[in-house]
C-alpha cells in the first residue's frame, strides 16, 4: 500500500491540505445536488467535528457548493471544494482518498463506488440501487439505511473507527482492489442461460426413436384372416 500512501500525501499537498497520514480523507466525487445527498452531508456534523478530512470534486445546485464553500472557508486544514470537475482530477482524488462519500437519496446503478474500491478507497454509502449491488458491508465499504444526517455521521464515524485500526484497514483495502467489475463473470452467467436454453428446446424437438424410445406401432388394417377390415364378405 505504499503507492497509496504516496497518492494520498500528493493529493493532500495539491488541495492545500497539511499531509497527515494519521487520519482519514474522505473524498466524493458527484454532482452537487440533492439527489447525492448533499443536503445531508452540509447539515452533518461530520465536517465540523471531526479530525478528518474531506474533499468535493464536482459542481451543482448553488446553495450547495456555496455551503461547502463556506465550510471550507471555516476548516480550511479538513475541508476542500474544487468545482471544476475532470476525468484527471477524479482519479487522482480516488487514488489517494481512504473513502468516499456516497450518500445518495437513489442511486440505479453508480460507476464512481466501483472505480473507488479498484483505487483502494472503501465507499460509505446508503443501501440503495446499485450501490447495495456493488459494496459489501464491512468488507470492501461501508453500507447504511436511512436518509439523516444522523446516518450519515454514524456511518462516517464508523469509518473513521475502521481507519484507525490500520492493518484490518489496509486489508479491506486490498480485498478492495482485487474486485472484478468488469463483464467476465456476467457474460459467463448470461451464455449459460443461453446454453440451458438451447439444450432444453433441442430436447424438445428430438424425434422420440433419437432419444432411445420405440417407434409408436401402426394399427394394421389387415384381419387375422388375412382380409382387410374394409374387404368385402
Amino acid at each position: 500500500m505504499s503507492g497509496k500512501v504516496r497518492c494520498k500525501a500528493e493529493l493532500q499537498g495539491a488541495w492545500g491540505l497539511p499531509r497527515r497520514a494519521d487520519i482519514p480523507l474522505f473524498g466524493m466525487s458527484a454532482r452537487l445536488v440533492s439527489q447525492k445527498g448533499l443536503d445531508q452531508i452540509v447539515a452533518s456534523q461530520s465536517l465540523r467535528l471531526l479530525d478528518a478530512q474531506f474533499l468535493f470534486l464536482g459542481a451543482g445546485e448553488a446553495q450547495f457548493e456555496t455551503a461547502l464553500r463556506e465550510l471550507a472557508a471555516r476548516f480550511p486544514q479538513r475541508v476542500g471544494v474544487n468545482t471544476n470537475f475532470t476525468d484527471a482530477l477524479e482519479h487522482r482524488l480516488l487514488a489517494g482518498a481512504d473513502f468516499l462519500m456516497m450518500p445518495s437519496l437513489y442511486e440505479p446503478c453508480g460507476l464512481t463506488q466501483m472505480r473507488a474500491q479498484l483505487y483502494g478507497a472503501l465507499p460509505v454509502a446508503r443501501r440503495v440501487g446499485g450501490l447495495a449491488d456493488t459494496i459489501e458491508d464491512g468488507v470492501t465499504g461501508i453500507l447504511y439505511e436511512a436518509y439523516s444526517p444522523e446516518a450519515f455521521d454514524l456511518a462516517i464515524q464508523r469509518a473513521v473507527k475502521m481507519y484507525q485500526d490500520r492493518p484490518v484497514f489496509a486489508e479491506l483495502a486490498r480485498r478492495a482492489m482485487r474486485k472484478d467489475f468488469s463483464w467476465r463473470q456476467p457474460a459467463e452467467a448470461y451464455a449459460a442461460v443461453y446454453r440451458r436454453a438451447a439444450a432444453t428446446r433441442a430436447a424438445a424437438e428430438t424425434p422420440a426413436a433419437e432419444k432411445g424410445g420405440r417407434k409408436p406401432r401402426k394399427r394394421s388394417t389387415t384381419s387375422k384372416g388375412g382380409r382387410g377390415v374394409n374387404a368385402r364378405r
